[in-house]
């Protein structure tokens, strides 16, 4: 059975949340010997001799210690307990004004000459929280692109870090300019073609 990056990623979400980020480099140390043992051919005894003399401080530069990796672990929690906490923040503000967003939009779909209507109240709670979901992602999207750039800041080379902000502007930038667009031409021509 071969695991891919999600796989990988779900599951060291799952340990992190269960064990805490100080045991993670134990698991990294489990699994590098376990994938040692099994790669080891059980008739060669100087491959198991060899396998025992490995040191991979020669591949690396320098070992990383495991209190870097626990502090960076740390800090990755912590970025993403804070973009959760803003994403849920945005919602619940969202989710105060919504009724007020969708008088808005049916003011603007009565500028075209139809009303937006529910049929069952349960259509009226999804369209708010649908419109609170939307709006607490436009929110929070900027946040968690915040903390994606300041984590992973301290581990990129100079030449990365401009082709990472590079990359991170021009994804707020593509944002801001879908938004205008949508509010601008979609929804009007939508409106205009519904009418």
């Amino acid at each position: 059975m071969k695991f891919g990056t999600t796989e990988l990623l779900i599951i060291l979400a799952i340990l992190i949340l269960i064990f805490g980020p100080s045991q993670i480099p134990k698991f990294a140390g489990m699994f590098g010997k376990n994938k040692k043992n099994t790669d080891k051919s059980p008739n060669s005894k100087s491959s198991a001799s060899n396998d025992k003399k490995m040191d991979f401080s020669k591949w690396l530069d320098e070992e990383p210690s495991s209190t870097y990796t626990s502090v960076r672990v740390r800090e990755l929690l912590s970025r993403v307990a804070i973009c959760v906490f803003c994403a849920v923040i945005a919602f619940v503000i969202a989710l105060f004004f919504s009724q007020n967003i969708i008088s808005f939009l049916n003011t603007m779909a009565a500028s075209y000459g139809y009303e937006l209507a529910s049929v069952t109240p349960q259509q009226l709670l999804r369209q708010q929280y649908s419109i609170s979901f939307a709006i607490s992602g436009c929110i929070s999207l900027p946040i968690i692109i915040y903390h994606i750039w300041a984590f992973s800041q301290p581990d990129l080379k100079r030449k990365k870090k401009m082709v990472f902000l590079a990359v991170i502007l021009s994804d707020l930038a593509c944002f801001v300019i879908g938004i205008l667009f949508t509010y601008e031409l979609i929804l009007p021509f939508m409106l205009q073609l519904l009418a």
